[in-house]
């Protein structure tokens, strides 16, 4: 994964939950982070909705929020977002104080498949950041993790 950050190539990685694809109710969960990762997240889940096995699915885009006065400004930013993208998708902005994990798991274990950006570890915290990740990831719906490596000048 370093690797191909320093050639500067995305990195795309799924976890396969192992669930099957119900035939209707689909739901695409997407979790922005912020904009490292977003934009290749939002175009990924577009061509997935474009597929046949997730073609009438539903795409619900969501923040965490530590308080209640964070929520508007969070849905203002979601919707500016999937207003560039020029895509169909709810917004859910998710108030909560407890660890992501925990969130996710609250809020995405019902999704057919969930988008989440991640970052590298320094050298010395990989070990930690592959435990928590998979503690994360268990028993959950397949999940795609994208890595961006987008200039930073880069504006969606």
């Amino acid at each position: 994964l370093r690797e191909a950050t320093m050639l500067n190539i995305n990195q795309v990685i799924i976890h396969d939950g192992g669930n099957s694809i119900p035939e209707k109710g689909k739901r695409i969960d997407l979790w922005w982070r912020g904009h490292e990762n977003g934009p290749l997240m939002m175009l990924l889940a577009h061509l997935l909705m474009h597929s046949n096995e997730y073609s009438d699915s539903r795409l619900y885009v969501k923040r965490v929020v530590r308080n209640n006065e964070d929520i508007k400004e969070a849905e203002n930013e979601l919707k500016q977002l999937i207003d560039e993208a020029r895509m169909e998708a709810e917004i859910d902005v998710v108030e909560s104080e407890t660890s992501f994990a925990e969130t996710l798991h609250k809020h995405s274990s019902e999704a057919c498949c969930i988008f989440l950006g991640f970052e590298l570890p320094d050298n010395e915290n990989k070990d930690k950041w592959q435990e928590s990740y998979q503690k994360m990831l268990s028993d959950m719906p397949t999940t795609i993790l994208v890595h961006s490596v987008v200039p930073r000048n880069y504006l969606w």
